[in-house]
């Protein structure tokens, strides 16, 4: 679900809610939109979450989001999960596979670019 508001939107998905960057056509207020979402965590730090499971919530400040690493390539590139159909890569992470990690990013560190299915 998408609540507009400016360029940033907020939204609702399985792993939670969110505030991301809008790219293209701003969609109603309510609509059921499919997505992709692109997180720029160039120089965020991951850290080991506490948490029992995947998340994205609303802090002040930003977003926090909470996932598992799903496996760690040869070069360090380490495959996210966020939900069961949300996967981040992101590169150099030292957390082994299995390991939920979190990080809080502003909001303009989500982009959301609607697809159609």
């Amino acid at each position: 679900m998408i609540d507009v508001q400016g360029a940033l939107v907020t939204f609702e998905c399985a792993a939670g809610r969110g505030q991301a960057r809008w790219h293209g056509d701003l969609p109603r207020a309510g609509l059921v939109t499919h997505v992709e979402l692109d997180l720029d965590l160039e120089g965020a730090a991951l850290t080991r979450s506490a948490d029992r499971a995947p998340s994205l919530t609303l802090v002040p400040g930003g977003v926090r989001l909470v996932a598992l690493v799903e496996a760690v390539e040869e070069d360090s590139v380490a495959v996210l999960r966020f939900s069961p159909d949300a996967l981040c890569l992101v590169e150099r992470s030292s957390a082994p596979a299995g390991t939920l990690v979190e990080v809080i990013v502003p909001p303009a560190a989500l982009e959301l670019w609607p697809v159609g299915l």
